[in-house]
């Protein structure tokens, strides 16, 4: 697998690659921007043509419609997954490299990229998008080799080819992410923690000087101070969000068996005030005993729930339900609410760090419970995403916990 590490350069790279001129890239993510800016990144570099695909449809008729040089594809899409998106693409054609690039990396993620025989692995990120142009030149380079030089192969003896040296890269993959993973954690715990004293001083002076000098300010600058002291506030929740981001990845799991409807009644009795204020219906149906992290899972229960009452319609007590479903290897759990839903198109944005959908005047947040619920549920060993939803259904979020969950580093 390729992982595209080597971008010593500063800039992006120009490249020439010969025959690709009746051939294109697809560039797959659920993401508007991302594909865009993606799309745009390899085209310059590569010159060669980007194709955008936002959508199932856009991706059948784009495969049909023949010519891919290769697939850039996000892994987590809202009508699959860049190991489905992969089986589909090679039983089209078995030498056309597809490459993950991927907002959300993990062990996991990378584990069943190794799974689906991809030939290529990223993270999103300004190395990322430095890397990527580089790292698919490579493989077009080496399809251009292969079939000028071997016969025709099919899906299977393309991957049995391909198999023993994917394994070491994975492996050594892997073992980088994880690291930079926890650097990453340990770098935003040090950097959050330390802007906290001189956003408090700007706080404070602020304050001073609207308090002290109000008469010297005129109407104009109390606006620009209260304007200052609002910054300072939103600036200040958002580092608190951050410091709880990397907390959550840094403490240590503790998995013990647990009565999972505890986990809720846990949750629910730290919203209570939100509860008995919004006036919800909270149904818990039958749930299992599973191993977990009480307090992980406690957090990941208050976010969804808490979630469920916030986005709630207006005049409108919330109904909200949490139901469990066994499944093969471990259990689903899901949170089902009647509120305003969630749009298809931002089914997996919402996961990402501070992506909103909604306006802080329209719902108070930083957009970032989500995201805490995701690394926590990945840190057990699932995974989360939101059912398809509209506004006359609400949104169905579930979670996975499988029924063995190892120790988590």
């Amino acid at each position: 697998m390729d992982n595209g590490q080597d971008h010593e350069e500063t800039r992006l790279p120009t490249i020439e690659l010969e025959n690709l001129a009746e051939r294109r890239i697809l560039v797959v993510d659920d993401d508007r921007d991302d594909r865009e800016l993606t799309s745009l990144v390899l085209s310059r570099a590569l010159r060669i043509e980007c194709q955008p695909v936002g959508c199932a449809l856009e991706f059948t008729r784009a495969l049909m419609r023949g010519g891919v040089a290769a697939v850039v594809t996000e892994w987590e899409l809202s009508w699959g997954d860049g190991g489905e998106l992969a089986q589909v693409v090679k039983s089209a054609d078995p030498d056309c490299p597809v490459v993950v690039f991927t907002a959300h990396g993990s062990e996991e993620i990378a584990a069943r990229a190794l799974e689906a025989r991809l030939e290529g692995y990223l993270i999103k990120g300004s190395a990322g998008f430095l890397a990527l142009p580089r790292a698919v030149e490579r493989l077009l380079n080496r399809t251009q080799t292969a079939r000028r030089t071997d016969p025709p192969a099919s899906a299977a003896t393309k991957t049995e080819r391909a198999a023993p040296s994917s394994e070491p890269d994975f492996k050594r993959q892997a073992e980088d992410l994880r690291r930079s993973n926890a650097d990453l954690e340990q770098f935003a715990y040090v950097i959050s923690h330390d802007l906290q004293e001189p956003l408090h001083i700007v706080s404070r002076y602020a304050t001073l000087l609207a308090e002290r000098h109000a008469d010297k300010l005129g109407d104009e600058g109390a606006r620009f101070a209260g304007h200052l002291l609002a910054g300072a506030e939103r600036m200040r929740g958002m580092i608190n969000d951050v410091l709880e981001y990397s907390r959550a990845g840094r403490e240590k799991a503790s998995i013990e068996p647990i009565d999972f409807a505890e986990v809720v009644k846990e949750a629910m009795a730290n919203l209570a005030p939100a509860i008995d204020e919004s006036k919800a219906q909270i149904e818990i149906g039958a749930l299992p005993r599973v191993a977990i992290d009480r307090g992980q899972m406690t957090l990941v229960l208050q976010n969804l729930l808490g979630n469920a009452i916030k986005f709630r319609r207006d005049g409108r007590a919330p109904k909200i339900s949490v139901s469990a479903k066994e499944e093969d290897g471990g259990w689903r759990f899901t949170v089902a609410d009647d509120g305003i839903g969630v749009p298809s198109e931002h089914t997996n944005t919402i996961f990402k760090m501070f992506r909103r959908l909604h306006t802080a005047e329209e719902f108070p947040g930083n957009g970032i419970g989500l995201a805490i619920c995701r690394k926590l549920v990945e840190r057990h060993g699932g995974r989360i995403w939101v059912g398809s939803s509209s506004d006359k259904h609400g949104a169905r979020f579930h979670f996975t916990v499988p029924n063995t969950v190892g120790e988590q580093p």
